[in-house]
């Protein structure tokens, strides 16, 4: 940024940092200095579109309090296809993404702030304060590009654990969370308990459903892999593994929010 404003002075850019900051507290930071009516927000790794901060301005000047864009999902080499097939979909347009968006500053004294103490989940605990007071509304065509995924299968795990962990601790989606106990428990007390036949059903059924029909869903293609066809294959087990940390990361927030409300 530094570098690109050299090149362009007639631009007002100011640089803050918030050094140690979590997301929210990095967004809250930034929203609480802006001194402008409208803040518009991307994260690291995003690339919009150039047309894209023009149609959310477009959305807010027709009278709306908050214009929301599209994230497309594009990953590249193996292991970030997979992260992508298994999560926002192989180049699939996702939306409601906060660093896709904008919205007028007032909007934030109504619906408030995003939470200070969570790593992942922030967007979903203020996208919900959001639709809750103000309603859900369409999205734009307003569209950037995601394609920062995790290269390695270690750091994919890692990631997938310390989100769950903090997605625990937000309080949402505690359904999905209990659907992940509950088929991990009955699956772990089949094989002990040797119920071959439902060992071999839960096994069955969680193949077909998460790792052959699940990207497809998320992708909106057949083949969501494209030439490398060995990751239909690798595809089942590379999601058993991420869906066992992310089962371990629920049941760590959840532990952690327990013994202490603030440790997150």
């Amino acid at each position: 940024i530094k570098d690109w404003y050299k090149s362009h002075s007639e631009f007002e850019v100011r640089i803050l940092s918030h050094s140690g900051a979590l997301p929210g507290a990095g967004r809250n930071f930034g929203i609480h200095n802006a001194k402008h009516e409208v803040v518009a927000f991307l994260d690291a790794g995003i690339r919009p579109q150039p047309d894209w901060l023009a149609k959310l301005m477009g959305e807010l000047e027709n009278g709306q309090v908050g214009a929301w864009g599209l994230c497309l999902s594009r990953a590249e080499g193996r292991v970030g296809t997979l992260v992508a097939a298994y999560s926002m979909g192989q180049e699939s347009l996702v939306p409601y993404v906060i660093p896709a968006s904008a919205f007028l500053k007032d909007v934030f004294e109504k619906v408030g702030f995003f939470p200070e103490n969570l790593r992942a989940g922030e967007d979903l605990v203020w996208r919900k304060n959001y639709f809750d007071l103000l309603g859900q509304r369409l999205p734009t065509k307003a569209t950037v590009e995601y394609t920062r995924f995790p290269s390695s299968i270690r750091s994919a795990y890692r990631k997938w654990f310390l989100y769950a962990q903090h997605l625990s601790s937000s309080g949402l989606m505690k359904r999905h969370q209990a659907c992940y106990f509950l088929f991990y428990t009955l699956l772990v007390l089949s094989f002990l308990s040797q119920l071959w036949v439902l060992a071999i059903g839960l096994s069955s059924a969680y193949l077909v459903l998460r790792g052959i029909l699940d990207p497809i869903r998320r992708s909106g293609k057949k083949a969501w892999a494209g030439p490398c066809w060995d990751l239909y294959v690798l595809g089942p087990f590379f999601v058993f593994g991420s869906d066992l940390c992310k089962t371990g990361g629920y049941f760590w927030g959840y532990l952690s929010s327990k013994s202490s409300p603030a440790a997150l």
